[in-house]
């Protein structure tokens, strides 16, 4: 070694070396060392400085693993990085990173301040989430993904981030059209009809809410609400071809994350609707949230995409768990990304209709895909109406309704019961009054109780009824009446499945009214044997029914069809055997009435 040499001045330090490898080449090497970086200097003859970037660390965190190499809580290394991969990774003290990347499914928990560039990623498995930093800051900014499956149907979503313009963010990724085209920076159709809505809660009538964005350099903010068409990933999905197949399409957002306390904007009118953004990027338990005195929080109505043909309204219970009408994966849990519409009270002194998120209603170890559990003492009644090819293709059903019967029930309309919100495609509703609902809570029906269903919107077809009854005793029948064929059909406890076809140039077939729901009650069970004197058979019946009776009385009896109409009356001998031909009335179920002048009886039949 020929010679070392130290230089030095005030914002760094330089160490050169040199060397005589053969007789006449000389090689020098410095090194410059400055605060966390360092250069390295090559030379030959002369100096060359090759610069040599500054590296950090890699961190990573697994359930199974904790945190590789080392736990960086506390660190302040802005050319660091961390990878949640899944579980929920703990930062406990204050700590500056470069970026924090959060996978799906997994949570970063920010038990301190924390300093980066964030990324929420999102897949079909759910998305990366923040749990609650109450009491700590957040500083950087967040990109936050939203995965969408691929169909093309209006979505109701909400952004994380705000600060970011459409064209910036979501019109990246998928097509967003509107009234103008290119002169407002829409995507061109031949219609430019939006895509893209807000919900306008400033509105008393809120027959026609929806109000398209004016442009796309229209800021999206944190917690708003939108109704957003989305065909599919914009570089794959021809727009001008309603034929294109849909793909996957992940939308994306950069900007300010929010944190903290959140302020709904809600409307301000007795038995209105409120759309109701997610403002976190994190699962949140819609039963956590603070509501004001006149917020009927006991249901939230979702838009699905994936029920019916275009997407459906469906109606869930947020209180009692119980089991919902629809095979929507809906619950109680909000996703990131997600809207759904809260009702307010329908009292006309009602003015408190606040809704307020704050950190601690975070849920993140909700579930971004399941439904709830089952009530198994409810008594409930659940239909759903598909047309027969989505019903055989194991597609999801066009509509769906519920009844809830409990003992403390009553049959009036309050709060407990979801208003219909109404579909493109097939609706259906129970009918209370002029009012329809998607779920209504009852009393326990009492014997001869009709409860009218109304159905909308039906095609020339042929559906699927698919009816769940539960829990109710074994004395209590239930019958589907159908006033177009006259049919009374019978249901019976767990799930039923029940064909009938429409023609809409016949407008009984269509009709509104057209079914009902019947609730009977047996006195003396489901056996044969009436009393210990009074014999009915066969049963089921095709012709001719027998009855044989050995009461020294004279007995009267009538046969009711299930919407309470006499169809037949007889008078029995004592002591004899007598038969009824019913060779000549409708297959059903009927309500056979017995009396000897003091007690009556009852027994249902069922003619074939």
């Amino acid at each position: 070694m020929d010679g070392v040499t130290n230089a030095s001045n005030t914002s760094y330090q330089e160490f050169s070396l040199s060397f005589t490898p053969g007789t006449t080449d000389i090689y020098y090497f410095a090194i410059r060392v400055s605060n966390s970086s360092f250069t390295l200097a090559i030379g030959f003859d002369d100096f060359s400085l090759v610069e040599i970037p500054p590296t950090g660390t890699d961190y990573t965190y697994t359930m199974s693993g904790g945190y590789d190499p080392s736990n960086p809580s506390g660190v302040n290394e802005p050319l660091s990085t961390l990878t949640v991969l899944d579980g929920t990774a703990v930062l406990d003290d204050a700590t500056t990173l470069g970026s924090i990347t959060v996978k799906p499914g997994a949570v970063l928990d920010p038990d301190a301040d924390v300093s980066a560039d964030f990324v929420f990623e999102s897949t079909a498995l759910g998305s990366g989430q923040l749990a609650n930093r109450e009491n700590h800051s957040i500083t950087g900014s967040a990109r936050v993904e939203n995965f969408i499956p691929a169909q093309r149907a209006f979505r109701s979503i909400a952004s994380s981030v705000g600060d970011v313009s459409v064209a910036d963010s979501w019109q990246l990724q998928t097509h967003v059209t509107g009234a103008g085209g290119a002169t407002n920076g829409f995507d061109v159709t031949q219609t430019n009809n939006p895509s893209m809505f807000e919900f306008d809660h400033l509105l008393s009538d809120q027959s026609l809410p929806w109000v398209s964005i004016p442009d796309t350099d229209y800021l999206l903010e944190a917690g708003t609400p939108y109704f957003l068409m989305v065909r599919g990933d914009r570089d794959i999905v021809d727009l001008n071809n309603n034929n294109s197949p849909s793909q996957d399409v992940t939308l994306v957002a950069e900007g300010t994350l929010h944190t903290g306390n959140f302020d709904v904007v809600t409307s301000d009118y007795p038995g209105n609707y409120t759309l109701v953004g997610n403002p976190y990027q994190a699962v949140v338990d819609l039963n956590n949230l603070t509501y004001g005195a006149d917020v009927n929080y006991t249901h939230a109505h979702y838009w699905d995409p994936q029920i019916g043909t275009y997407g459906d309204y469906v109606e869930i219970t947020l209180i009692d768990g119980d089991t919902d009408p629809s095979s929507s994966n809906a619950n109680q849990f909000l996703r990131p990304g997600q809207a759904v519409f809260i009702r307010n009270s329908t009292s006309p002194t009602g003015s408190d209709f606040s809704i307020q998120f704050n950190e601690d209603d975070k849920a993140t170890g909700g579930t971004q895909t399941t439904v709830f559990s089952t009530d198994t003492s409810l008594k409930y009644v659940n239909l759903r109406i598909y047309t027969q090819e989505r019903f055989l293709n194991n597609q999801s059903e066009e509509d769906a309704m519920a009844l809830r019967f409990t003992a403390n029930g009553n049959n009036l309309i309050d709060e407990n019961d979801a208003l219909k919100m109404f579909n493109q495609g097939a609706n259906i509703s129970s009918l209370n009054g002029s009012d329809s609902f998607s779920i209504e809570h009852r009393a326990i029906p009492q014997d001869g109780e009709i409860i009218p269903l109304s159905i909308l919107g039906l095609q020339t077809d042929i559906y699927t009824f698919l009816i769940t009854a539960e829990n109710f005793d074994a004395d209590q029948n239930i019958t589907l009446v159908d006033h177009y064929t006259n049919d009374s059909i019978a249901i019976d406890q767990g799930t039923n499945q029940i064909e009938f076809t429409t023609d809409t140039s016949i407008p009984e077939s269509i009709s509104e009214s057209r079914f009902q729901l019947v609730f009977e009650n047996e006195t003396f069970g489901i056996e044969d044997s009436i009393i210990d004197t009074i014999t009915l058979y066969p049963i089921p019946v095709e012709k001719i029914l027998h009855i044989k009776s050995q009461l020294n009385k004279n007995l009267t009896l009538e046969i009711y069809n299930s919407i309470g109409q006499q169809i037949m009356k007889a008078n029995l001998s004592p002591n004899q055997a007598q038969s009824l031909s019913l060779e000549n009335i409708p297959s059903g179920v009927y309500l056979v009435k017995i009396s000897d002048g003091t007690r009556i009886y009852y027994k249902k039949i069922i003619k074939k």
